[in-house]
């Protein structure tokens, strides 16, 4: 059996997924194959991925353009025949030892069936962009309460899960596009306990059009999420951990409107938004913050920022 089947979407970018592939055939660990599912990519992009498939170690799913990141990688992943699944996304690269580093810690904890670990932000040209924050120690063994904080900050190209595992928690919901990545987390999270590798096994490019959520529907959809999750988990302290993300996610939607001047509308946010909310301790200090900035000058208010929860 092939040790590790990597699983790679793409959709144009062409010279970003050049940088991807070529950090596959990298790999110092050698026993691989790569999985790409191309979402009806353009000339361009399209032979070239189709050029790749004259390689033995390559597997081409063409599909029809559907925008769905879930439904794309869920199709690839149906074709894999390694006993690991390592994600990649197209304007990603991987650090030559990834594979390698990442199976030599799976082996020492068998019982955990999935790991990740950190990443370089990189720039469109592929430099490093230094650091925010220092770096920290990432959570590992049972980790769910962690990814429902927002703590783990776990990034796509840095996950590999068995494939038994992610067949058995479903794959990514393809019902849902918006945060897949995240509600998949969860689910390998509740099934598993997982391995963290602290130094950076991938470089996560940031550039013009980087997919992201920001601003009130971002915090909205946070929201959706874990409400979602709310039947799915009977443990009280994991209940709390759900309902104080949603007190989070109403403070950004609050940072959002100041920062719209619309200072009015974000304490109505605050104070009506979410029934019981100020049972919680981060909204007091949250509705502290917003009603401070809310007689701010309108410069001053939106620099105002709402809960971070990026992988670094």
């Amino acid at each position: 059996m092939i040790r590790v089947s990597v699983i790679l979407p793409s959709y144009n970018r062409p010279a970003f997924l050049r940088a991807a592939v070529d950090s596959v055939f990298a790999q110092t660990h050698p026993d691989w194959e790569l999985v790409i599912a191309d979402d009806g990519s353009d000339g361009e992009t399209r032979g070239y991925v189709q050029a790749l498939g004259r390689d033995p170690r390559v597997q081409v799913v063409s599909l029809d353009h559907s925008g769905n990141p879930g439904a794309v990688r869920n199709a690839a992943a149906q074709r894999a025949r390694g006993h690991w699944l390592a994600f990649l996304d197209s304007d990603d690269v991987w650090m030559a030892d990834k594979l390698e580093r990442q199976l030599q810690a799976m082996a020492a904890h068998p019982e955990r069936q999935w790991s990740y670990g950190a990443i370089d932000r990189i720039d469109a040209t592929g430099n490093v962009i230094p650091r925010r924050t220092p770096a920290h120690p990432r959570p590992q063994g049972d980790i769910l309460e962690d990814v429902i904080r927002w703590r783990a900050g776990i990034a796509m190209p840095t996950v590999m899960v068995t494939r038994e595992l992610f067949a058995r928690v479903g794959g990514f919901d393809e019902a849902h596009p918006m945060f897949e990545d995240f509600d998949l987390w969860l689910r390998l999270a509740t099934a598993s306990p997982a391995t963290a590798i602290d130094v950076p096994l991938a470089g996560v490019r940031f550039h013009a059009t980087h997919y992201g959520s920001h601003g009130e529907r971002g915090y909205r959809d946070w929201i959706a999420l874990f409400e979602r999750w709310r039947p799915r988990i009977s443990a009280a302290h994991l209940q709390r951990a759900l309902d104080e993300q949603c007190v989070a996610c109403l403070i950004g939607i609050a940072h959002a409107r100041i920062a719209a001047g619309r200072p009015v509308d974000a304490l109505r946010v605050m104070f009506e938004g979410r029934p019981g909310a100020w049972h919680h301790a981060n909204w007091w200090t949250g509705a502290t913050r917003i009603a401070l900035r809310s007689l701010l000058p309108l410069p001053h208010a939106r620099a105002a920022r709402g809960p971070e929860h990026a992988a670094d």
